[in-house]
Order: structure tokens, then sequence, then C-alpha cells
């Protein structure tokens, strides 16, 4: 056949340095809002709702099954007694405004400040 015709070797050796895990969460404390209350949320369930959250202005939110998905990891996390019933009365609008300000936060930064925190991680 004509395969490796006109192929060249690119590398000869993969070096693996084993799994990076994601640092631990670090709660914010930013309630949400239900049916127009303030929420109390654990740190796992703020996590998930954060990373729903932080995806406001993408394409997913228009995606059925992804917010189908997202809506399930929530439910899984709130459990069945939390006061969460629907997505639909879910307001993520004070997560978002503090998202937006820690990132506001991170371009009013020096390299050094950013360089000390990449170096923390």
């Amino acid at each position: 056949g004509a395969e490796g015709k006109g192929k060249k070797q690119m590398w000869t050796k993969l070096q693996h340095w084993g799994v990076l895990f994601p640092p631990e969460y670090k709660p914010h404390g930013v309630k949400m809002l239900y049916d127009n209350k303030a929420v109390d949320l654990t740190p796992e369930q703020e996590e998930v709702m954060t990373a729903y959250a932080m995806m406001r202005e993408t394409e997913y939110l228009k995606k059925q099954t992804f917010v189908k998905n997202a809506w399930n990891a929530m439910k899984a996390v709130l459990g069945k007694n939390h006061v969460i019933k629907t997505l639909e009365k879910c307001d993520f609008t004070p997560i978002w405004e503090w998202h937006l300000a820690e990132k506001e936060k991170k371009k009013l930064m020096t390299k050094e400040e950013k360089k000390k925190i990449k170096e923390e991680k």
C-alpha cells in the first residue's frame, strides 16, 4: 500500500507526567436566588451551581441536552429535600455578577500577582 510514503517520523518518545487534578474548590459564599429568595448551598452544591452560572453567555444554555444533563447534575447534589425543585425558578445572577467581578479583578492584576497565584496552584 501507499502507507508511510512521504511521511516523516514526528517523534520517538512520549513522556507522561501523570494525572493532573484541578485544585480543590474554594467556596465564594455568593447566594443564588430561587423563586426570588436567597438560597443556602453547601460548598459541593455551590460548585455545581457556579459552574452552570458561568455558562450564562455561552451557546451551551441553548442546547436542550446540555441543560437537561446540567439539571440532573444539580438535582444529584441538591438531594430530594432541597428547596430548589425546578431550574426555571433558579436565578444565577448574583453568582454571574460575582464571576464578572472576579474576572475584572484578574484583569487589573499585575504580571507579578498573576505569576504568584499560578505558582500557588
